[in-house]
């Protein structure tokens, strides 16, 4: 909308600002692959969101505590103008929503929407918009620069087929989520990288001690270009388990996995840098930081 007056002309950004538009059953996905990375820090309130994240690559939607981030990538109707937008829903509205609309008899034929402030307009904040004419306003704060913790020059990827990994994940989410996973990769023969799981306590790891009570080994068959060494925190990868088990349930629960893989990224000038970790050739993956071990 332009206003004209008798020295100027001012031009209202308002209508200028994009709108997206998909079913709500990927936006409830989307949350409940994000929510378990939501932090409960309140000093950083601004990270006690999910970020609907909107570029021109596309809408995400994006979670961190600090440790580990959660992205899940969305498809909706919209086209970007080239600028870069966020709305921050707040970690109760996620909660309210995911318990509005957790079965998908409560998501059928219902849309999310949403709108965004353009950044040069005045027009107030943005608004998320969901049928039964619910709406949610913004956490008014500004999302960390989270795609700089994202790996992008990576070691050869390490591959377990889910089917074997999942008996190993049985074994870590029994762990106490004090405890450490060992990956490690070696070039003996030519070939290495290998999931090795090792029950280790922080007060030990710290005086130098190394309790092991379970191990468990996977050999990837996957080249690699020098030995590396890195530890997650076990209650960390745990939650990376269930939040891959939620998002397939079906093909988990009924084993139907057959040749799929569960990735593991790892920068190639850093192996104590952030891990990707991806489950099939879904979109969504997680990014968790490492421990020292």
């Amino acid at each position: 909308m332009t206003i004209h007056t008798k020295k100027a002309r001012i031009t209202d950004n308002a209508t200028a600002a994009p709108s997206v538009t998909g079913p709500l059953a990927s936006l409830v996905e989307a949350l409940k692959f994000c929510r378990p990375a939501i932090s409960t820090e309140e000093t950083r309130y601004y990270l006690n969101t999910v970020c609907i994240y909107w570029n021109p690559a596309g809408l995400v939607a994006v979670s961190t505590d600090g440790h580990r981030l959660h992205n899940y990538p969305l498809s909706p109707k919209g086209t970007p103008d080239g600028l870069t937008y966020q709305f921050l829903l707040k970690r109760d509205d996620v909660a309210k929503i995911l318990k509005t609309y957790n079965t998908k008899g409560k998501q059928r034929d219902k849309t999310y929407a949403v709108h965004f402030a353009h950044p040069q307009s005045n027009a107030g904040p943005s608004t998320l918009l969901f049928a039964g004419h619910e709406s949610f306003k913004p956490l008014d704060a500004t999302f960390p620069d989270w795609q700089r913790v994202v790996p992008r020059d990576v070691l050869p990827s390490l591959h377990w087929h889910a089917e074997d990994a999942r008996e190993v994940f049985n074994v870590l989410a029994a762990y106490d989520r004090g405890y450490a996973v060992r990956i490690a990769g070696n070039t003996e023969g030519g070939t290495g990288g290998t999931l090795k799981l090792e029950r280790k306590h922080f007060a030990t790891l710290r005086a130098g001690h190394v309790d092991i009570t379970h191990s468990t080994t996977i050999d990837t068959g996957v080249a690699v270009a020098r030995n590396f060494e890195v530890g997650y925190q076990a209650g960390y990868a745990a939650d990376i388990v269930k939040a891959f088990a939620e998002l397939h349930r079906d093909k988990w629960r009924e084993e139907r996995y057959g040749g799929t893989l569960v990735t593991l990224s790892l920068p190639e000038d850093d192996s104590f840098g952030p891990g990707m970790w991806r489950v099939g050739d879904a979109g969504a993956y997680v990014v968790l930081m490492p421990m020292r071990i």
